[in-house]
């Protein structure tokens, strides 16, 4: 893929990459969750960070992207790498005094953002089809994650990691296009681990057995590729044209939790799903939901 073809390439390909990304971040979490009864999640995040990023790394080299690894180190690329980064820990930070679904619910105006983001900065052009999408697609995660009331402190934590995850994506779209998406992804997956070295250095590291050492193979693999893949969605397409999509990762989470966690969705999530799943349609180029398609041949 020639880095010089991106942002002009059809969205298409930005929404299944955006897709693509999610269903990977979402079966990373599921695992995450399993890995974390057995070994501290600040050891994960090291393990996982430097393992994907040594993928990564391998992979610039074979593509021939190795001379350009000093652009990675452009005023964009760092910028956007530290804003993902610290992203990361204040969506942690804010876990920890807010509800999980208060704060996942929270993470899910980054669409919302971008959006307008990219309708202000880079001149994106928004349709009302797009519009209803990203608004359908909230409604559908506040009827699954039913947030609570909760304030303080805290709040102000996930804020800013939705600020920071906005600003992340527009810094993607200022990247010099010389720069690879590979490159890109790179410095992101290894940024995460850095921030958590300090954290582990305090900590007793917990020896890994065999299938944990491979599980944490397995996300590092899932999360360097869906880094990969957030590159190319937000590089190819406008930012309103995949911002419905970034909505499938609830539905995602929904079935790794149903298939490796044994979590049963209730009714709430069920109507909440097929709210998303039908901003997904809405948001698809030249595409109508199928009861429109009825109406319009009837």
């Amino acid at each position: 893929m020639s880095e010089s073809t991106e942002l002009s390439g059809s969205p298409r390909i930005g929404i299944a990459a955006v897709c693509a990304a999610m269903a990977l971040f979402a079966a990373n979490d599921a695992v995450l969750k399993l890995l974390s009864e057995q070994i501290p999640p600040a050891q994960v995040m090291v393990l996982r960070g430097i393992v994907g990023g040594v993928l990564l790394l391998g992979l610039v080299l074979v593509t021939g992207a190795g001379p350009r690894l000093g652009s990675g180190f452009r005023p964009a690329v760092l910028l956007r790498t530290l804003c993902d980064a610290l992203a990361s820990v204040m969506f942690v930070m804010a876990l920890m005094g807010l509800p999980v679904a208060t704060v996942t619910a929270l993470i899910q105006l980054v669409p919302v953002v971008t959006s307008i983001a990219g309708v202000l900065i880079f001149r994106d052009r928004m349709t009302r089809r797009q519009l209803a999408a990203v608004v359908l697609g909230l409604a559908g995660v506040l009827v699954i994650t039913r947030p609570s009331g909760s304030v303080g402190a805290h709040l102000l934590f996930g804020i800013a990691a939705v600020a920071l995850l906005a600003g992340r994506d527009v810094l993607t779209r200022c990247t010099a296009p010389g720069t690879p998406s590979l490159v890109v992804a790179t410095m992101t997956t290894f940024a995460v681990p850095m921030l958590s070295i300090p954290e582990v250095a305090f900590q007793a590291w917990q020896p890994l057995e065999v299938k944990a050492a491979m599980l944490i193979g397995l996300i590092s693999l899932l999360v360097a590729v869906g880094n990969l893949l957030m590159v190319i969605a937000v590089r190819y397409s406008p930012l309103p044209a995949i911002a419905p999509y970034r909505y499938t990762a609830i539905l995602f989470a929904l079935f790794a939790g149903l298939l490796l966690l044994d979590e049963q969705p209730d009714t709430w999530m069920i109507a909440g799903g097929g709210a998303i799943a039908m901003s997904g349609f809405l948001g698809l180029p030249q595409v109508r939901p199928p009861f429109l398609l009825s109406a319009k041949r009837s």
